[in-house]
């Protein structure tokens, strides 16, 4: 089913007025059950020379939450294996899951460090998203080669419908949910990720010079709300 993400961005919006952190870190949002639900967990810290990983506590006002619902959701809170809430409902006539769980995801990586004094600063690392992105894009290369028989040219989509006999263009939709997937496995900063959900873009040195100056401060005003939801991007940006 395709998904209408105007009612990912109103739940993280509302969850940003909904939630208190009781101790340092931010939370994480990933798109989960092939994009069906939206998923928010603690984000995974490091403490600084420890080897020890850290999350932040948080608590919820479920009562304002839950009014981004047109109604009253469905609920369920459960205690196992995994601590989570459950909402479903629908949100702008959209049928909508939420599913706030009270530990990191299971495949999660740290996005920061917790130094003596309990400040969060950026992990110093940026090479590894770089390197995981660049890997990416040669695996389409080589999806594309597979599918067509031929390396594709100026005119070719590397997003391809699977489907298709001829190179075509994934939807919009399709397009957005695999640029916020690919985000989510190179490591990105959650104010990047944010960014890229508010505008549909990800904007990197690489590509800066192709963009009309609108499009650059659309996207720097979207890591700047990102990096106040979520934390500083720092030398991730």
């Amino acid at each position: 089913m395709t998904m209408d993400h105007g009612w990912h961005r109103k739940v993280m919006d509302a969850l940003a007025n909904a939630v208190e952190l009781t101790s340092p870190g931010a939370l994480t949002c990933a798109l989960a059950d092939e994009g069906e639900a939206l998923a928010i967990a603690p984000s995974l810290l490091e403490m600084q020379d420890e080897e020890d990983h850290v999350f932040p506590h948080f608590s919820i006002d479920v009562g304002a939450f839950v009014q981004v619902f047109d109604e009253p959701p469905a609920m369920l809170w459960r205690t196992y294996p995994e601590t989570a809430l459950s909402l479903s409902g629908r949100i702008d006539g959209q049928e909508a899951s939420v599913e706030v769980y009270g530990q990191p995801f299971d495949d999660a990586q740290p996005v920061g460090m917790v130094d003596k004094d309990g400040n969060v600063r950026q992990i110093p690392d940026i090479e590894a998203p770089a390197g995981e992105l660049h890997e990416a894009l040669a695996d389409q290369m080589q999806a594309f080669r597979a599918r067509f028989g031929r390396d594709p040219g100026p005119g070719d989509p590397l997003l391809f419908d699977p489907d298709a006999d001829v190179p075509t263009p994934l939807d919009e939709d399709q397009v957005f949910e695999e640029l916020v997937a690919a985000g989510h496995r190179a490591g990105l900063a959650p104010a990047l990720i944010y960014a890229i959900q508010q505008t549909g873009m990800l904007v990197t040195e690489a590509n800066r010079d192709l963009l009309g100056d609108a499009e650059i401060e659309e996207w720097e005003a979207a890591v700047q709300r990102g990096e106040e939801l979520y934390g500083p991007v720092e030398d991730a940006r």
